[in-house]
C-alpha cells in the first residue's frame, strides 16, 4: 500500500498537477473572498449594478484572480487525478479566510490556529494517499461514451445527472422554500461539480487524440462537451457571484467546498474508476485526510460568524415576501464605525417623526379654539364701526 502511495511521487505529472491545482485553489478562494469585500464596498455607491462592475477596475482584476484559479485546476485535470484537486482545495479555503481577516484587521484566534493545523494535516495525508496520476483502465472516446448511454451505464448517467442537476435546484431555487443559502449555494457548486466532470471528459478526449490514432475531433460530440464546460463555467460564475452578494461568505463557502467536493469525488470514482486497484486501506486514509481537511475548515470559517464576522452578514432575506434582499438596499461601513451609530440615528430619526406627529395632534385642538375667540374680537369692531357712523350722522 505504502509503495502504491509513494510510486508516483517519481513522476513529473504529479508535479505539475499539483502546482497547478495548489495555485488554482488559492487564486480561486482569495479571489471570492475579496470580491466578497469589493461587492461590499460597492454596494455603498448608488450606481446601476451592470454598469458599476463593469467599470470598476478593482472588480476586473479580482474577477481575473478568480478565473485566472479557475482555468489552473482545470490545467491540473490533464496531470491528475479529480481526487487530487478536491485534495488541495482546502488550502485555498484557508488562505482565503487568512487574507480577507487580515485585509480588515481582525483578530487571529487560537482557533484558527488549530483549524490551519488540522486542515494542512488533512491535506498532507490526502494527498499521499491519493493515486495521484490518472491511469484510465481504458481510453475515453467517443463510441466508448455512448455505448456507455446506450446501456445505461450507471457512471454516464451520473455525468447527465450532474448535467442536469443544477437546473433542478434553479427550479427549487423558484419557491419560496427554497429561497435559501443553501439552494443558493448548491446551484454554483453543482455547476461547478459538473463543469469539473465535462472538462475532465473533454482532457480526456484530448489526451485520446494525443496518444492513439483515434481523433475524437472528428466527432460534434467532442465539440458539444467542449461547449457545455463553457457554458457551465459562465453559469458557474453568475450564480457564486449571486452568492457572494446575497448570503454571508463564511456560511456559503463552507456549503460550496462540502457539496463541489462530494460531487467532483462521486464523479471521480464512478465515472473514470479513479479508485480501481486502491486498496481499502488506502482508500480509508484517503477519506481520514478529507475528514481532517472539512473539520479544520469548519473550524477556519466558524471563528468567522455571528460577533466576530468576516463580513456582519447574515442571509439576507425579506421577511415580507420571502425575497431576495439586494446588497445595495443593505447600509454598509467597514472602514469606520459607523455599523453601530447608523441603528441610533435611525431611530432617532423615527423618535423624531412620531414627536412632530404628536406635536401636530396636540396644536390641533390649539387651534380651533383660536377661531372661535377671533369672533368677539369681530364683533367688537363691527360695533365701532356702528358708533363711529352714528357719530357723524349726530353731528350732522
Amino acid at each position: 500500500m505504502i509503495a502504491n502511495a509513494l510510486a508516483n511521487f517519481a513522476n513529473y505529472k504529479f508535479y505539475v498537477g499539483f502546482v497547478f491545482s495548489l495555485v488554482g485553489s488559492v487564486f480561486y478562494f482569495l479571489g471570492l473572498a475579496i470580491l466578497k469585500y469589493a461587492h461590499m464596498k460597492n454596494s455603498e455607491q448608488v450606481m446601476e449594478y451592470r454598469t458599476h462592475y463593469l467599470k470598476d477596475t478593482r472588480w476586473w482584476t479580482l474577477f481575473t484572480m478568480f478565473i485566472f484559479g479557475w482555468i489552473c485546476e482545470m490545467v491540473s485535470f490533464a496531470f491528475v487525478e479529480l481526487t487530487l484537486v478536491v485534495s488541495v482545495l482546502s488550502f485555498g479555503v484557508f488562505i482565503g479566510v487568512f487574507y480577507t481577516a487580515w485585509y480588515i484587521a481582525e483578530k487571529i484566534t487560537r482557533r484558527d490556529q488549530i483549524g490551519v493545523a488540522i486542515t494542512s494535516i488533512g491535506i498532507i495525508i490526502s494527498v499521499i494517499f491519493s493515486d495521484k496520476v490518472y491511469q484510465p483502465l481504458h481510453p475515453i472516446t467517443i463510441s466508448f461514451i455512448s455505448s456507455q448511454i446506450i446501456d445505461f451505464n450507471i457512471p454516464i448517467l451520473f455525468v447527465i445527472f450532474l448535467v442536469v442537476l443544477p437546473f433542478i435546484f434553479i427550479l427549487l431555487s423558484v419557491f419560496r422554500p427554497f429561497k435559501n443559502v443553501f439552494f443558493s449555494t448548491s446551484i454554483s457548486s453543482s455547476f461547478a461539480a459538473s463543469n469539473f466532470i465535462l472538462f475532465k471528459l473533454f482532457i480526456e478526449l484530448v489526451k485520446t487524440s494525443a496518444e492513439t490514432n483515434e481523433n475524437q475531433f472528428v466527432h460534434w460530440e467532442t465539440y458539444l462537451i467542449l461547449g457545455l464546460s463553457i457554458l457551465y463555467t459562465i453559469l458557474h460564475t453568475h450564480f457564486t457571484q449571486v452568492t457572494l452578494v446575497s448570503y454571508e461568505f463564511t456560511v456559503s463557502n463552507v456549503l460550496y467546498y462540502i457539496i463541489m467536493s462530494f460531487l467532483t469525488v462521486c464523479g471521480g470514482e464512478l465515472i473514470f474508476r479513479e479508485w480501481s486497484g486502491t486498496s481499502v486501506l488506502q482508500l480509508i486514509l484517503l477519506f481520514l485526510g478529507w475528514f481532517l481537511q472539512f473539520i479544520g475548515v469548519l473550524l477556519l470559517l466558524g471563528s468567522h460568524t455571528n460577533a466576530n464576522s468576516m463580513y456582519p452578514l447574515t442571509q439576507l432575506n425579506d421577511p415580507r415576501g420571502g425575497h431576495l434582499v439586494r446588497v445595495s438596499d443593505v447600509d454598509l461601513d467597514f472602514d469606520s464605525d459607523s455599523d453601530n451609530e447608523k441603528p441610533h440615528s435611525n431611530l432617532h430619526e423615527d423618535e423624531e417623526g412620531q414627536q412632530q406627529q404628536l406635536d401636530s395632534s396636540t396644536t390641533k385642538p390649539t387651534t380651533t379654539p383660536k377661531l372661535h375667540e377671533e369672533k368677539p374680537l369681530e364683533q367688537q369692531n363691527e360695533s365701532t364701526t356702528l358708533n363711529d357712523s352714528q357719530q357723524l350722522l349726530d353731528s350732522k
